[in-house]
């Protein structure tokens, strides 16, 4: 059964307001994201509810896209979800060249991953990696960030720090 419109609007108009997205079923992922496409956004998802459909959907939808912009970097998509998140861009017909880049400090060097940050690729890496490469200038510019499993987030967890470098980095 389909619900018209299945995720509340946007809250706030002024520039920098986040929007916040509610998803009710797992059949409402590309609208969730259709909401959250090309906005400040937040999706609030309980367990089992698709959140991380939502994440390879947001991922894909870069890779397909091109971050003319800049890199996009994605948090949390761990070693162990990364075969099925490529997997499933693949099977969508994302080009191999615009495949998400799984950067580790041990299997990428900061040279590999500063040319990934320029070619505007979607770089899925820790916490720890993303904050030292927007402290250092490895990520000279980044034009999307997305924080897989949020809810872990507290105010002083490396996920609030790397947000915050993030907004500090657009600032400049």
């Amino acid at each position: 059964r389909r619900c018209e419109k299945p995720v509340l609007p946007r809250v706030g108009a002024r520039r920098g307001a986040v929007g916040v997205v509610m998803a009710v079923s797992p059949l409402y992922v590309s609208e969730v994201v259709d909401e959250m496409w090309g906005a400040d956004s937040l999706a609030i998802m309980a367990s089992g509810l698709g959140a991380e459909r939502v994440v390879t959907e947001l991922v894909g939808r870069y890779c397909a896209s091109g971050a003319s912009s800049g890199a996009v970097l994605c948090l949390n998509v761990g070693r162990e979800r990364e075969a099925g998140v490529v997997e499933t861009l693949r099977r969508r017909g994302v080009e191999e060249g615009r495949l998400p880049v799984f950067a580790t400090a041990e299997t990428h060097s900061r040279e590999r991953r500063r040319r990934a940050y320029a070619r505007g690729a979607v770089v899925c890496t820790s916490c720890r990696v993303a904050i030292v490469d927007l402290l250092d200038g490895t990520l000279e510019r980044a034009s999307g960030l997305i924080v897989a499993e949020a809810h872990r987030a507290t105010e002083g967890s490396a996920e609030a720090f790397a947000v915050r470098a993030f907004r500090e980095s657009g600032e400049e």
